[in-house]
This record gives structure tokens, sequence and C-alpha cells, in this order.
């Protein structure tokens, strides 16, 4: 028996987690004490523990009320005897002497027992650690960690929550679509480090322009997003030249001196549209309209705008849209991903595009969070749709393409140029896989490697040249942006809710 207890407090230490039972009858609280020192930050009394849980002042305050709420509840339920009630849980903030909250998850079940006494019993398991993990990640979700202004991953979703809480009953609101104009002339001839500066200006501009009830969010680049909730034309309009007043400047010294303005883009609601995707398109057309007339303006939105966007020729269009892939592919990039209305499907489209373009057979973008040599994949492109693609990448061959991760200049990359060129092992295996050559970039949050997107060869040796590196590196440093802010999100948008 002591055994059996010895083993049992030593799974409650690994688990951080202690059972217990109510005697309602007797009004009496029965758990193991030495497995709860160290645990609980205070231990429950063993007798009078109904009052003591109808004053829960145990509980930070806004629990409090809901708190004393059920106890009543489960003092005055009626059931049949031999009926117990359905398994809840709920997540409760414990307040220790020192007034430090550390986070219980609590399931239980309410019974009543064939002698016509009533228990209540269950577990408390210390989440502590867990629920700040996801408090973090909602605060990396919710706000740009270069700004400190709302993500483009959580912008969407607060703005259609204020449009709901305001309604469009009688009230006007605004979605403002901004960015610099030559804002790219700025990395090219000054640098990325006075292009990051120009950034955290930029936003600290809208910071000291806009009104304290606006949402501002930065979408990626030099693009914002404003929304002004409750706001007439006039006043809009006002603001929005008092910020483009605020960005004019010049930078750098001659002849590589830059005028640094402003365009943006309006977008009215309810005439506009009354959610945030709509209100969006709309904005983003009239910023379109704003550089078309020679930016450094404002433009509110026209429904003519659209059709003069449709008349310029496909041919055309087809033809700068390549022009910009191979002169710009950091900008074309990060247009595609930010403009689709799905990551993922861009994502797919860009893998496509960009392994015909480097006449390879394969090109595929992987999380990690499965372990270094077992990747669970995201999306993937094969010229051949027979071809077993990234199923080819089974964890021998993980194992051999993580091996030769290295720092470059571009970014953290795993490549060989021929497989030919590896010990004759490692040619059996890339040749099941059908692999004669690859290049990989990897994802990185610090020193952590998150994944990563590649190219493989099928067809024979691949002599990977700058421009491949510098494509990739590019693609997986934008993609990361886009796909980890939407990862995080989906973790956390319901972490840490409290049922009663």
């Amino acid at each position: 028996m002591d055994e059996m207890l010895s083993l049992y407090r030593e799974c409650a230490a690994v688990s951080r987690m202690v059972s217990f039972c109510w005697q309602m009858n007797e009004d009496r609280f029965i758990c193991d004490a030495d497995a709860a020192k160290g645990l609980l930050p205070f231990l429950f009394p063993e007798n009078g523990i109904a009052a003591y849980l109808q004053h829960a002042t145990f509980l930070k305050t806004e629990q409090r009320d809901a708190f004393r709420r059920h106890v009543s509840f489960l003092m005055q339920h009626r059931f049949r005897p031999g009926h117990a009630t359905r398994v809840r849980q709920t997540v409760l903030a414990l307040l220790s002497d020192a007034q430090d909250v550390l986070y219980f998850r609590l399931i239980y079940r309410l019974a009543l027992q064939a002698d016509g006494s009533r228990i209540v019993y269950g577990t408390l398991q210390d989440i502590s650690r867990y629920y700040r993990e996801n408090e973090a990640l909602r605060e990396k979700v919710r706000h740009d960690a270069m700004t400190g202004l709302f993500s483009k991953t959580y912008t969407p979703h607060l703005v259609n929550r204020m449009l709901d809480v305001w309604g469009t009953d009688g009230r006007l609101h605004a979605l403002l679509v901004l960015d610099l104009d030559h804002f790219k002339l700025v990395n090219d001839r000054l640098g990325h480090l006075i292009g990051d500066a120009v950034i955290l200006d930029l936003s600290l501009a809208l910071k000291m322009t806009f009104r304290q009830q606006d949402v501002l969010g930065h979408i990626g680049g030099d693009e914002f997003v404003v929304f002004l909730p409750n706001v007439t034309r006039e006043e809009c309009l006002a603001l929005c030249e008092r910020f483009r007043a605020s960005v004019r400047r010049k930078l750098g010294e001659p002849p590589d001196e830059i005028q640094l303005t402003g365009s943006i883009g309006i977008a009215f609601a309810p005439d506009g549209g009354t959610d945030y995707r709509t209100l969006f398109a709309k904005a983003d057309a009239a910023l379109y309209e704003a550089k078309r007339r020679g930016r450094d303006g404002q433009v509110v939105y026209d429904a003519s705008f659209e059709q003069q966007r449709g008349q310029v020729a496909q041919d055309d269009a087809s033809a700068a849209a390549y022009k910009e892939l191979t002169e710009q592919p950091l900008d074309y990039i990060f247009r595609m991903v930010l403009h689709s209305n799905d990551t993922g499907l861009a994502v797919r489209l860009l893998l496509e595009i960009f392994a015909k373009h480097f006449h390879v057979q394969r090109a595929y973008a992987f999380w990690n969070i499965d372990g270094d040599y077992w990747p669970r994949l995201l999306y993937e492109y094969r010229a051949d749709k027979d071809d077993p693609g990234f199923a080819a990448h089974n964890p021998e061959i993980r194992r051999r393409m993580w091996r030769r991760y290295h720092d470059g200049p571009y970014g953290r990359f795993t490549e060989c140029t021929d497989v030919q060129t590896l010990t004759e092992k490692a040619q059996d295996v890339f040749a099941k896989a059908n692999i004669h050559a690859w290049l990989e970039c990897a994802f990185m949050e610090g020193n952590a490697f998150l994944g990563g997107i590649g190219f493989d060869d099928t067809r024979g040796a691949h002599e990977w040249n700058r421009a491949e590196h510098e494509f990739l590196a590019a693609f997986a440093n934008i993609t990361q942006r886009f796909l980890l802010g939407q990862m995080y999100y989906e973790r956390t948008k319901n972490a840490g809710s409290i049922y009663f």
C-alpha cells in the first residue's frame, strides 16, 4: 500500500496534478496533503469547505461571482440515487499568499452515492506554464514584433469585431490602406537598416496622428491598415492629410537623395462594405488609383476604379508580373502572399512558379513541429503527379539533409549539387527517392529551426546559383511570417477560455 501511495505521489508530482473529494453531507474536503504541498498555492481546509468555497477569496476578483453561483448550484442540485452529472472542467486563476496568479485546470463530477451521500470528486492540475505560453503566443499573434501595431493576422479579426460592436446604423466608419511611395529605393540606396528605421518612424507617426480608439495594423513591409470607427468624412480626410504631411521628407544626400511620401486609399462603411475583406479590397483599389495619379495623395474609393484596373490587357499584366518576378523577387513574393485571400493557395502557386522558373521538378514547404527528421508537409508542387514527391523525404533522407545545413550570406541552407559526390551508401538512399540534387532554406526563429522551403531536382545534377539562393531565402522569410502567424492564431484563439 505504501509503495502504491509513493507511486501515486510521484505521478502527481510529474503531472502537477492532485485528486480531491468533497463530501458534501459532512462538509469535508479530502485530498493528499503531501501531494498538494508545493503544487497548490495553499491547502484547502478539511472542514467547513462549503463556506470557504462560497467566499472564493482564493480566486481572482473577476472569477469569484461566477464561481460562487456554481458552488450554490452544486449544493442545491437534486438527482436520482446512483446518478452522476457529466464531467465538467474549467480553468481557475488561484491567488497565492503573495498575490501571484497560478492557473489550474479543474476537472470534476458531482455524484449521489447509494447511501444518499453527495460527493464532488475530480482533479486540479497546474497549467500555469502552458497558460502563460499561450498568453505569450496570443500577444505574438496580436501584435507585429517590429512595430508593436496589430498584426496582419489579428487586424481583420479586430476590425470585424469593432464593426459588429459599433454597428453601421447611422454611423460612418473608414478603413485606410496606406504605404510609402518608392519604398524600395530606400532599401536599395540606403540599406535595410535605414528601411527598418523608416518603418518604425512611420509607425510612430500613425500613433501620433490617429485617435486612441482607432485600429492601427501593420500588414507587412511598408503597408499599413487603419480603421477609424464612428468618424465623419471630413475628420477622416483631415487626419489623412495630417499623416501624409508628417511622412513627407527627404532622406539621404545627392545623388542618392529620396523624396519620401505616402499614399492612402480610403473606403467608407457601410456604403463600401460592412466587413474587413470587402472594405480592404476597395481601399486597396483606391490606393492603386492614388499611385496612378502620381502618388503623395489620398483617394476615396469609387466603383470606376475597378473598371480602370480591369482595362489593362492580360498579356501586359503577365509580362509585368514576370518582369517583377525576375527583377524584384522579394516584392513579387510579398505582394502575392499579402494580397491573396488564401495564403496557402498563394504559397502553392509560388512553389509552382519557382519550380518552373528554375527548372526543378519538385518544390515544397514544411513545418518541423514533429522533430528534426520527421517534418509535416504543408504544401508541395510536383511536375509529375505520379512522382512520390515529399513522401521521398523519409527520416533517413531528412537526417542526411539536416547534417549539411550551414549559414550562408542569404540564410540557413542545406544543399547538394550532385548526390553522386556523396558516399556510396548516401547515393543509394537518395536514389530510392529519385533525388539527384536539392536546395532547401530553413524557417528560423532565433536559434529554433521551424521548418523550411526547398527544391528537388529529379533529373540530374543542378548547380545552384546565387539567384536561386536569393529567391528561396526571400520566399522562406516572407512565407514564414505569414504562415507562422496563422499557425499561432489557430493554436491560441480559444486558449484559456473559462467555462462555468
